[in-house]
């Protein structure tokens, strides 16, 4: 089991590197299509445990030119609030892709390889990330984080 050790600064969150890429099923048909495909994207994401799902800047899915997979409704703390007939939901599109979450140390092998996710798009270059990790990814890891010495770990 790969262990990834992430110092982190108090208010900044657990950040770690990844790369954004279409997920398997477009990498398929693009290949099948004879199409072009993009290379991954490495950006920046924050782990976090209060997200259910995992989102990326409207930005990623621009550059990779992420095929849609559904709209519906985000409630995101931070995020512009969106009508009260809703709930103050937003509308927001999700996306297919696939996320590599990088050990820098360890071979690429022991990287974390999600070859197939739905992202959700939400605006998160304010915050100085590209992407936020949910519950959706760490539920399959684990996960200790360790305030007082400033430092979590990632087990997968």
């Amino acid at each position: 089991m790969p262990i990834l050790a992430i110092p982190f600064t108090p208010g900044g969150g657990v950040r770690v590197q990844v790369q954004i890429t279409l997920g398997r099923p477009e990498v398929l048909r693009r290949r099948q299509a004879g199409l072009a495909i993009p290379q991954p994207l490495s950006i920046v994401a924050l782990l976090d445990t209060g997200a259910e799902r995992t989102c990326v800047d409207p930005s990623v899915v621009t550059r990779l030119r992420l095929p849609p997979s559904q709209p519906g409704f985000i409630l995101a703390p931070g995020a512009t609030g969106g009508s009260p007939v809703f709930g103050g939901s937003s509308l927001t599109f999700s996306y297919e892709a696939g996320l590599v979450i990088l050990h820098p140390i360890i071979k690429p092998p022991s990287n974390l390889i999600v070859h197939e996710l739905e992202v959700d798009e939400l605006p998160l270059l304010a915050f100085g990330i590209e992407a936020v990790i949910g519950r959706d990814v760490i539920a399959s890891c684990v996960l200790v984080y360790d305030g007082p010495s400033a430092s979590a770990t990632l087990a997968y």
